[in-house]
């Protein structure tokens, strides 16, 4: 969807952001967003819990750049690179496609290297029965992408669910290995274009 500056900081503004430094990080980003670029927005009850807008690569700290690259995502081929703010953490997000059947993989580091969260994309019959029944269950759609998402060192695993619902929205659930829902809420993706 090709949506104007204005419009996309109107329904920020109306869905409330509690993130300090919004208003100036966010917009900066968006004024610099590459060719092609993309914001990405996720709202959880009527707040804006993660926003990212697209960046050069070369414009990220080389520690982000070095951990994301040669430590956590070796290899593959670079889909995304993203200046993201939110619950998780403020830093840089990399995404990557791997092997023949393109599997993501995304790492979220801040700019001293430091890793936020790291994911990986799953085929959906891979992912445990329970997390899928509980999923089914609450977001009523077509499941289209699964990720398993790790935050903290050894911690364990959520399965983060993107659904395609009925009303043609993306929604994400998140839950644990035994269907325990832990977040759910709205994605909005947006290419931007400035009018300039």
């Amino acid at each position: 969807m090709r949506t104007p500056l204005a419009a996309i900081a109107l329904a920020i503004s109306a869905a409330g952001c509690s993130t300090p430094g919004f208003a100036t990080e966010f917009a900066a980003a968006i004024r610099e967003l590459p060719p092609g670029g993309r914001v990405v927005i996720e709202y959880r009850e009527g707040k804006v819990r993660r926003y990212a807008a697209s960046v050069d690569p070369e414009t990220i700290p080389a520690a982000a750049r070095r951990t994301a690259d040669e430590f956590v995502q070796p290899g593959g081929t670079t889909v995304a690179t993203m200046r993201e703010w939110g619950a998780t953490g403020s830093g840089f997000r990399f995404v990557k496609k791997y092997g023949e059947q393109g599997l993501l993989r995304s790492v979220l580091v801040n700019a001293t290297g430091d890793v936020l969260e790291r994911s990986h994309q799953i085929l959906l019959e891979t992912a445990p029965a329970a997390a899928r029944a509980s999923v089914q269950s609450t977001a009523v759609g077509k499941i289209i992408h699964v990720d398993v998402i790790q935050r903290e060192l050894r911690s364990a695993d959520h399965y983060r669910f993107t659904v395609w619902t009925s009303d043609g929205l993306h929604r994400y659930v998140v839950c644990t290995g035994e269907g325990t829902i832990v977040e759910q809420g709205l994605q909005t993706n947006a290419t931007i274009f400035a009018g300039r």
